[in-house]
C-alpha cells in the first residue's frame, strides 16, 4: 500500500525502479513498430519523427504524413507505450502537442483540440477548445476535467487558437527509418 512508511509514493516507486534500455534497443522497438504496421494504415502513417516530446532525453516516436501525425510512441521499462495514437495531432511551440478532431460531415462544422503536454510518463492537459455546431457555442475547458469552464466568443476561440503555433517537424518516409 502506498505511500509507504517512509513516505515514497506509488509514482516515486516506479521511476526509482524503472530501467532503461540502450539506444539500439530503443531504436529496434521502433523499427519493429514500424514494420508491424498493417498496409490499410500505411497510407496514414507513411512518416515519422523522432523527438523528445518531454525532455528526458529519450526520442519519442511520431508517425504520420508529412503534415501531421496520428501516432506519439515512447519506450518505457524496456516496452514501446503510447503516448496517443489514432488521432491527428501537431506539436506546438513549449512542446504542446495539439489533438484535433474535426467533423468531415459537410454543414455539421464539429471541432475540438486538446493540448497536452506530456511530462515525465504521463499526459498533463493545457486546455481544450470545443466548438458544438447545435447549440452554436464556444467551449473551453482549462482544468483537464473534460467539463467547459467557460464559454466563448467565436473571436476568442479563434485568438486561442491561433496563440498555439505549430512546430514543423522533419517528417521522413517511414522506409528511410535507421533500422527498418
Amino acid at each position: 500500500d502506498f505511500p509507504l512508511e517512509d513516505g515514497t509514493t506509488l509514482e516515486d516507486y516506479i521511476r526509482a525502479n524503472a530501467f532503461t534500455v540502450s539506444e539500439d534497443e530503443h531504436m529496434a522497438l521502433y523499427a519493429a513498430h514500424l514494420a508491424s504496421i498493417a498496409p490499410e494504415l500505411r497510407t496514414e502513417r507513411s512518416h515519422y519523427c523522432l523527438y523528445d516530446l518531454n525532455g528526458d532525453g529519450i526520442e519519442d516516436l511520431l508517425i504520420g504524413t508529412e503534415h501531421n501525425f496520428r501516432d506519439a510512441l515512447t519506450v518505457h521499462n524496456g516496452r514501446l507505450m503510447a503516448i496517443e495514437q489514432w488521432c491527428t495531432m501537431n506539436l506546438c511551440e513549449g512542446g504542446i502537442l495539439k489533438i484535433t478532431s474535426e467533423s468531415d460531415v459537410p454543414g455539421n462544422g464539429f471541432r475540438n483540440y486538446r493540448f497536452l503536454r506530456f511530462e515525465g510518463g504521463g499526459k498533463v492537459v493545457v486546455e481544450i477548445l470545443d466548438y458544438d455546431p447545435q447549440l452554436n457555442r464556444y467551449n473551453r475547458c482549462t482544468d483537464g476535467d473534460g467539463y467547459y469552464d467557460q464559454e466563448l466568443t467565436g473571436e476568442e476561440f479563434e485568438k486561442i487558437l491561433a496563440g498555439y503555433k505549430v512546430v514543423s517537424l522533419p517528417m521522413p518516409p517511414v522506409g528511410e527509418f535507421p533500422c527498418a
